[in-house]
């Protein structure tokens, strides 16, 4: 133990306490049996989310996490899978045959080069 007069004593490493591990923000909504009964007879009225959101005091978001959760289908990712027709398939048969360039013809039907190549090689091939 440091004598009365003596100077204060610094911890020079500045040691802390071991960080805390609980959740850092809000705490998570838990919708309450009222709510979601409001909340069900609101859409089955035929009312909007942002209404239901007004009516509940909470966010949009909100509504769709917690309180209709089945219906949230995220949005697909990036550009629809291109599939061949036999009409697209004629299309860009008959423009190679004709003397277009890969690039037009990709422009035509609304592919890139390297999905034309992909999905079209046999007709490239001619």
């Amino acid at each position: 133990m440091a004598a009365p007069d003596s100077p204060p004593q610094f911890d020079l490493f500045e040691t802390r306490p071991e960080p805390s591990r609980q959740r850092v923000g809000r705490k998570p909504h838990v919708p309450t049996p009222e709510q979601m009964l409001i909340a069900n007879e609101l859409k089955a009225a035929g009312a909007t989310w942002p209404a239901i959101a007004r009516a509940l005091g909470v966010c949009v978001n909100t509504v769709a996490r917690h309180y209709f959760p089945s219906t949230v289908a995220s949005p697909p990712k990036g550009r629809r899978r291109h599939a061949p027709t036999p009409a697209t398939r004629k299309i860009v048969r008959r423009a190679i045959l004709g003397g277009m360039p890969m690039a037009k013809v990709a422009k035509l039907i609304g592919v890139s080069v390297p999905t034309l190549r992909l999905h079209y090689g046999n007709e490239l091939r001619l």
